[in-house]
């Protein structure tokens, strides 16, 4: 539902772009329990595509509305 809007320019889950500083060992969502759910979300509750049972979060870049008039002279 989100990409289809023209003013989203950027979308990262979880961590996002964070997480390309972290060592695999640190950004790893470890698999507990009997129904699997993860302790951690650094994915965002979206592991490959698919939910993985944790809330899923997300943030996204807009860009400014362009056709908004400018006084300043060129």
């Amino acid at each position: 539902m989100i990409f289809p809007i023209p003013a989203f320019k950027g979308i990262e889950f979880g961590s996002g772009f964070n997480s390309a500083k972290a060592e695999g060992s640190e950004h790893n969502d470890a698999l507990v329990g009997v129904n699997g759910k993860p302790v951690t979300n650094h994915s965002g509750g979206s592991t490959g595509g698919i939910s993985n049972g944790n809330e899923l979060v997300f943030r996204i870049a807009v860009k400014p509305t362009s056709s908004i008039g400018n006084n300043k002279k060129l």
